[in-house]
C-alpha cells in the first residue's frame, strides 16, 4: 500500500492524522518522514518483559 493510499483511507475514515514510528537509528526511515513533511514527535517506548509465573 502506498502512503497516498494510506492517506486516502485515513481521510475516508475522518481521521485527523496518521502516525507511525521510525527508530532514531533508521536514517532511511527518517529521510522518508522528512520527504513527506511529517512532523517528528518525542516519544518514549516502554517495554515490560513477561516472565513465566
Amino acid at each position: 500500500m502506498t502512503m497516498e493510499a494510506v492517506l486516502t483511507r485515513a481521510r475516508s475514515l475522518g481521521l485527523p492524522e496518521v502516525q507511525w514510528q521510525a527508530p532514531h537509528w533508521n536514517e532511511g526511515a527518517i529521510r522518508f518522514c522528512d520527504r513527506l513533511g511529517a512532523h517528528a514527535q518525542d516519544k518514549r517506548r516502554c517495554t515490560l518483559p513477561v516472565t513465566p509465573t
